[in-house]
């Protein structure tokens, strides 16, 4: 393929899924001026919590086999080898439906110390069995999606991304008609998350049914995913200690008020950056059609094009992001708070950039996920370190101050352990 046509097709392919982040992380914006204007401070801050221990359980649902069932169904496209698909669709889903119910049973068994995150509320035990239901839901949800994007599909995964957002709002709105609460919040985003399985699934099974039979099937096919699967998990675990558990130790560390306002900057923060990881998670496909073809040169051409756009998108983004600030300053003063805190944070737009190409596309298609666990849970481990000590020293700020060390260093280990790799297959690639 020509650099002219490969730049056509990742931009167009990038659009597709540019516009199902529109429909999903872009709506992000509008569920938090719903749920801002709809929830009090301090349910909205208790939200938050939910989410966040929400998204850790989902995260072993899922067991990373969203990316890795991408990954493989990616590389068996550049090998031409439709009856590996299948088998990887047919035997993923029963690994996926087995996990699911396993991170279900896990919640459940945890739910004295879930609950202990909303220690004096009534509605405690209803919030833990909701985000158990849609721990479940969510394993299943994730791994077909992970399918059509293995195969390219994004613009049916857009349409149906798109619609489920779509009904959610409908949703939201039939509840105003009583008083807004957590628990309602969380039984509609479980309601839609059921929605999505019959929905993706009836797409993964007309792909499945058009695919031929065949005797010649991947080996050891349940070995592989959870092999595979196992440092992408371990990387969820450290990019949620380097990430997300930013909001519990606010939370146990310092007043609602301060959860509230961290929580408000955190769920913006993920939306500006998104728009290059529409483009990020397309390279990780192509990449890894490249990788079953064998054709490094390609994949050195990616990485210095990919990087180059990352540097300017990050810049243009981080300086929208800060602009940003202001608007939530003059429209919602109660969050004066979280406007600090987003123009303190928006620095980390460009490294976020210039990190999630090296080590959300590259080292995951170039099957680098132990290294890319092992740099993520040193990230981590660092941010647990510098919340515990910077919290009680600088307040919420300090939570921020932790984040910014951790991402840059697992940011610049990711870019460069990259570059070292593709130079060393060059190497081998020499004469």
């Amino acid at each position: 393929m020509s650099e002219e046509k490969e730049n056509h097709s990742l931009l167009f392919h990038s659009l597709w899924r540019l516009a199902q982040i529109m429909s999903s992380g872009g709506f992000t914006v509008v569920y938090v001026a719903f749920y801002t204007a709809s929830l009090s401070k301090e349910s909205w801050g208790i939200y938050g919590v939910a989410i966040t221990i929400g998204q850790l359980l989902q995260g072993a649902s899922n067991f990373g086999l969203r990316q890795t069932v991408t990954r493989f169904i990616a590389k068996a496209r550049g090998e031409k080898n439709p009856g590996h698909i299948r088998e990887y669709i047919r035997v993923g889903f029963k690994v996926s439906l087995a996990i699911s119910a396993a991170a279900l049973l896990l919640t459940l068994s945890f739910t004295g110390v879930l609950t202990s995150f909303f220690d004096g509320r009534a509605d405690r035990f209803a919030i833990v069995l909701l985000i158990g239901g849609t721990t479940f839901l969510a394993g299943i949800s994730l791994f077909l999606q992970g399918v059509l994007e293995g195969l390219a599909r994004f613009k049916n995964v857009m349409i149906l991304n798109f619609s489920l957002n779509l009904l959610q709002l409908g949703l939201l709105a039939l509840l105003l008609i009583g008083e807004l609460s957590v628990t309602k919040v969380l039984a509609t985003e479980m309601t839609i998350m059921a929605f999505s399985i019959p929905i993706y699934g009836v797409q993964v099974l007309k792909q499945f049914r058009s695919m031929p039979r065949t005797d010649v099937v991947p080996p050891r096919v349940v070995r592989t995913f959870l092999s595979y699967g196992l440092p992408l998990f371990i990387n969820l675990l450290g990019g949620f200690l380097y990430t997300q558990s930013d909001v519990l130790f606010v939370q146990k560390l310092l007043t609602v008020d301060d959860t509230a306002n961290y929580f408000f900057m955190q769920r913006i923060f993920g939306f500006p950056f998104q728009a290059l990881g529409a483009y990020i998670f397309v390279l990780n496909t192509e990449i890894a059609v490249c990788y079953g073809a064998n054709d490094f040169p390609r994949i050195r051409a990616l990485f210095g094009r990919s990087e180059k756009w990352g540097v300017f998108a990050g810049i243009a983004i981080a300086a929208a992001f800060y602009m940003f600030s202001f608007a939530v300053e003059g429209l919602m003063p109660e969050y004066q708070g979280a406007a600090h805190l987003i123009r303190l944070i928006s620095p980390l737009v460009v490294i976020k950039c210039v990190a999630q190409i090296a080590s959300g596309a590259f080292m995951i298609s170039l099957g680098k996920v132990k290294t890319m666990a092992a740099f993520t849970v040193l990230g981590g481990l660092t941010n647990v370190a510098l919340n515990l000590a910077f919290i009680p020293a600088f307040g919420v700020d300090g939570a921020v101050y932790s984040t910014l060390v951790g991402h840059t260093i697992v940011g610049m280990a990711s870019f460069f352990f990259v570059i070292y790799t593709l130079r060393r297959h060059g190497a081998k690639a020499a004469p």
